[in-house]
């Protein structure tokens, strides 16, 4: 992780280390790897951020970093390297990436198979599903995934009326997991 453009709050350069923290912890939660087993890491490549350059505690490397795989140019690149090098951004790939790799160790506790499976994903702002009332703020790239879907009230509603089996998601919004809906 480059620190170029975090969760929206913009370049934080070498501050970036907490959130690799906070994803180690969610994915020891989900999968049960020991955090002993994992390595936070953060390349510091400088920031463009003035405001570190000027503060006498900001612990990284004081000197403007290339722009590489920030928004405007993730796609792109990522789409240019992928076969060719070991490429990976967090920003496009690592929710799925997480769901990927833990649905295979969580659909057999059912007992049911996959196919008969009803997954809620639960997101916030980008990390949301695609769906076709939001077309008009949608970047082209996602219009071909975009669906129709209803809206419900709150998460206890969606999972009722979807007959969930299973419920992924990590988001900002405040008190949308609840015991009533996690043990639904």
């Amino acid at each position: 992780m480059d620190s170029e453009r975090i969760l929206g709050m913009g370049d934080q350069g070498a501050n970036r280390l907490v959130i690799p923290v906070g994803k180690l912890s969610l994915y020891t939660t989900y999968t049960g790897v020991p955090p002993l087993m994992r390595l936070p890491v953060v390349l510091d490549c400088g920031t463009n951020n003035e405001e570190y350059h000027a503060d006498p505690f900001y612990i990284g490397l004081r000197q403007k970093r290339l722009e590489d795989f920030g928004n405007s140019t993730a796609f792109q690149l990522l789409r240019k390297y992928q076969n060719k090098l070991c490429t990976f951004n967090d920003d496009i790939q690592d929710t799925a990436s997480v769901v990927h790799g833990d649905l295979p160790a969580a659909v057999p506790l059912s007992g049911k198979p996959i196919s008969e499976q009803n997954f809620i994903f639960l997101g916030h702002r980008r990390s949301a599903l695609i769906l076709e009332s939001r077309v008009e703020s949608l970047q082209p790239r996602k219009l071909p995934y975009a669906h129709g879907a209803p809206e419900y009230p709150n998460l206890v509603e969606t999972l009722d009326r979807i007959k969930t089996t299973a419920l992924t998601g990590v988001c900002t919004i405040a008190k949308a997991f609840n015991e009533t809906g996690a043990r639904r």
